[in-house]
């Protein structure tokens, strides 16, 4: 609908043989009653002043962080457009916006101040708070997946013929399980023969020792640590340090009343999304 100057529509008007090409009440424009948002874009800022542009944006699996954390990532939601524009931003897909974030908003309705101008920092250069959320990071195998901040035309803001009103980036997922296997060995042999027999079986019974002869390493570029374990109660000795990959002879005494067997086992405990495939490592089952 055309804005009217008494009878006549305002886009008639000139000024000498120019026409008149914009009317303002004050600061809001009256004509043309409608403005344009020209463009919609995405980045990845640095957090603690906002600096940076890099777009097409990627965020960490971890997410966006806190204002004023250094050297951390933070959405950056750039607007070009007619001066005046008035819009909302949401967020879908892990992504979110507080258009209330900032004293810059009215009712958490943004205006376009400049041209262009970014949002997304809660200060008066940039309003509103934008963030990205953590992405399964305690889960080595969350697929990535694609983050999406939509622009809202407010009143007689509208989108520029072929602006979209979606920005995407992408969002890490973990790095996925690595399956390894790590060179393990364990031996056991019994120094200390002691049994007892219960319901007509043979049992080891408390006493009985066993030397436990280990060893383990990883292939390079792995960190693993490793660890010895027994079946029943027992008391072990000797060096046991296998929390670092290398070899040594342990000792085991059993507590336990009596077993029907007993078993060790060396366990390879990978770091990270790493896994070792293989472990534990066992001596089989040791019967009296």
């Amino acid at each position: 609908m055309p804005t009217n100057l008494g009878h006549e529509a305002i886009s008639a008007l000139k000024v000498g043989h120019s026409n008149v090409t914009a009317a303002y009440v004050g600061h809001q424009p009256v004509f043309p009653n409608t403005v344009e948002i020209t463009g919609f874009t995405l980045g990845r800022a640095n957090s603690s002043n906002f600096g940076g542009n890099i777009i097409p944006a990627g965020f960490p699996q971890g997410g966006t962080n806190a204002q004023g954390v250094a050297n951390g990532t933070s959405a950056k939601l750039g607007v070009t457009g007619e001066i005046g524009a008035q819009f909302t931003i949401t967020g879908s897909g892990g992504a979110s916006f507080n258009n209330a974030g900032s004293s810059h908003s009215t009712g958490g309705t943004l205006i376009l101040n400049t041209s262009p101008q970014y949002f997304g920092w809660d200060t008066a250069t940039y309003p509103g708070v934008s963030s990205v959320s953590d992405n399964d990071s305690n889960n080595c195998d969350a697929a990535s997946r694609t983050v999406t901040f939509t622009i809202n035309p407010i009143g007689s803001t509208q989108l520029a013929s072929g602006v979209s009103a979606n920005v995407t980036g992408n969002q890490s997922g973990g790095p996925g399980t690595n399956s390894y296997s790590a060179t393990a060995s364990i031996s056991a042999t019994n120094t200390n023969y002691v049994t007892t027999t219960v319901g007509g079986q043979l049992r080891w019974a408390a006493g009985a020792s066993w030397n436990i002869n280990w060893s383990w390493s990883n292939p390079t570029g792995y960190s693993s640590s490793g660890s010895l374990s027994a079946f029943g109660s027992g008391t072990f000795g000797g060096n046991t340090s296998a929390s670092s990959p290398g070899s040594g002879t342990a000792t085991w005494t059993m507590t336990s009343s009596n077993l029907s067997v007993v078993i060790f086992r060396i366990y390879i405990n990978s770091t990270g999304c790493n896994d070792a495939s293989n472990s534990p490592v066992t001596t089989g089952y040791i019967y009296p």
